[in-house]
């Protein structure tokens, strides 16, 4: 075989498969790049959206859209590697249009912006992309706040502007990792407090716009307010078309700002403070009061141990770190499971001695040093509303109270409360 014919070949095979992407004779227009932005869906995984890369070769018709976050329940030993925190995912490639038309089906917001990058980075993020997908690098390990499917086109849109992206958003923002995370989540009242108290003290900490982009609609922001400088110093928008694809219908709506909720907390307390209290009034004169009073300590310390016990292993058995030195832990954790078996002790033989008393005492004390830790920078956890939530009937149900009006009226040191 000739050189000729030798080098022909090369050529038509690199056309093959590439799919003409690499045609050196074509013009900038003959490729495009563009960054779907796809919002939130009903499955919880889905809340805080997606967002996808999309190659088109307008020569050829060839299209693909790649993107960082796909998984399946069907994965080899899944369940276990979620419990534990070893969430494995997979880069991938699909067909744009059926990408984009799904995700429209299930009401999502869909935004489509192209990009004004030249052709020689448009390659590099070609050929990036196609090695990415190799059976040998597709999976991951994934990280909910620095290493998901948003991160990872965020370095993209760092690679496209030869690190202008970073430079430009690697300043302090507004919001805390914990902030972002509940723009999406505070609409549903329930699952943004368990997420709350899953969270440890590291995610209330000053972050960065850059650290915030663990989220899609964050990335969306950088890309689409980003101006870019080129080799000549001429500065240009980064977004040369923004196509709305489709946009959701009777969706909760994506707060920028999510604003606390310890007040819930606070009235929710009150309302369990104030019931433990009326219980407690008079108990040892009223077997029904007293029997009421263990019934109340039971459900509510159960209700307690069970997300207590969870956190704590998430803390202490799993890869989970954002458990980390989670503030929660002193006050709602398995010891409340002792308290649990004082409770039903005494609902069965109405006497435990001051054992349930004390256990009561052991939570307030924990929520307590909660509040006191805060004085330091590595402790201040937004947990206020777990706190509100617990506190007032910890202490109801340790007797604190009572003994200290107890001792106000009869001018003597309290003593022990009495089972």
């Amino acid at each position: 075989m000739t050189s000729k014919r030798l080098l022909l070949l090369i050529i038509t095979l690199l056309i093959l498969t590439f799919g003409a992407f690499s045609d050196t004779a074509a013009t900038d227009d003959f490729l495009e790049v563009k960054v779907a932005f796809i919002g939130p869906a009903d499955p919880i995984y889905s809340w805080w959206g997606h967002v996808a890369v999309i190659i088109e070769n307008k020569a050829s018709g060839a299209a693909k859209a790649y993107d960082y976050g796909n998984f399946s329940f069907d994965q080899d030993s899944f369940v276990r590697n979620f419990i534990m925190g070893r969430l494995y995912f997979l880069k991938a490639a699909s067909n744009p249009a059926r990408l984009l038309k799904y995700n429209a089906f299930l009401n999502r917001d869909i935004t489509v912006y192209t990009l004004d990058i030249s052709l020689d980075k448009k390659l590099e993020l070609y050929k990036f992309l196609e090695n990415d997908i190799l059976p040998e690098n597709r999976v991951y390990l994934y990280d909910h706040f620095y290493d998901n499917c948003a991160t990872r086109i965020r370095d993209l849109m760092n690679l496209v502007t030869d690190g202008q992206f970073d430079r430009t958003y690697d300043v302090p923002s507004d919001k805390t990792l914990r902030t972002q995370l509940r723009r999406s989540s505070y609409s549903s009242p329930f699952m943004d407090w368990l997420l709350n108290f899953a969270l440890h003290a590291k995610t209330d900490a000053p972050a960065t716009e850059l650290e915030g982009m663990y989220l899609p609609m964050e990335l969306e922001r950088g890309v689409a307010s980003l101006i870019v400088t080129d080799t000549d110093g001429n500065t240009r928008p980064f977004v040369k078309n923004i196509d709305i694809y489709n946009r959701a219908e009777g969706r909760a709506k994506v707060l920028d700002y999510p604003p606390p909720r310890w007040q819930y907390g606070l009235a929710v307390g009150l309302i369990l403070g104030a019931a433990a209290l009326l219980l407690k009034k008079n108990e040892n004169r009223s077997r029904i009061k007293l029997r009421a009073v263990s019934l109340f300590s039971a459900v509510l310390s159960l209700v307690l141990a069970v997300p207590g016990s969870l956190l704590f292993f998430m803390a202490f058995f799993t890869d989970h770190y954002y458990t980390f030195w989670n503030m929660n832990l002193l006050f709602v954790n398995p010891f409340l499971f002792v308290t649990f078996a004082f409770s039903i002790g005494k609902l069965i033989r109405k006497n435990t001695g001051g054992g349930l008393s004390r256990c009561w005492m052991i939570t307030a004390a924990g929520a307590g040093l909660s509040i006191i830790m805060k004085m330091l920078p590595a402790c201040r956890q937004e947990n206020w509303e777990t706190i509100l939530i617990v506190l007032p009937a910890a202490l109801v149900l340790s007797g604190i109270p009572q003994q200290l009006i107890l001792r106000i009226k009869s001018g003597r040191q309290p003593i022990n409360a009495a089972e």
